[in-house]
């Protein structure tokens, strides 16, 4: 899907994507977060630039 930032970014999408799972318990001595760290295969159609404004199902 197309956005408003897309002519900002290099293609295909190269950067190092960060997920974070933050663990709101309130117990602060129980929290336990995760991150998870990927590099996306750039030749992967889906990290290429967006070309319509809806993604294909």
């Amino acid at each position: 899907m197309r956005g408003e930032y897309d002519a900002h970014l290099q293609w295909p999408f190269k950067l190092k994507v960060t997920f974070s799972l933050i663990d709101q318990s309130t117990t602060n001595d129980k929290r336990y977060h995760i991150d998870q760290f990927c590099w996306p295969d750039s030749t992967d159609i889906c990290f290429q630039r967006p070309t319509t404004d809806m993604n294909t199902a």
